[in-house]
């Protein structure tokens, strides 16, 4: 495996939550949050809109996120 995958799966592994019984047992709840990802193209998948709002319950500063996810947009569009 490479390091990004473990990194992401440690990442994950840090972040398991009450959010995850919620989205995991609720497909409508997941597919509204995909929608709603979708009508403001963010170019988010499922997974990615996952870990956000994971990090958001475990008390990231939302404007913080928003910046990291733009900047790593802006780094990903420039390789």
């Amino acid at each position: 495996m490479d390091d990004k995958s473990c990194d992401f799966n440690e990442l994950n592994a840090c972040l398991i939550s009450p959010l995850d019984e919620r989205l995991n047992g609720s497909k409508e709840i997941m597919d509204t949050i995909c929608e709603m990802s979708n009508i403001l193209r963010t170019g988010m998948d499922a997974e990615c809109l996952i870990i956000c709002f994971k990090l958001l319950e475990n008390g990231v500063n939302p404007e913080a996120l928003a910046k990291v996810v733009h900047n790593l947009r802006k780094q990903s569009l420039n390789t």
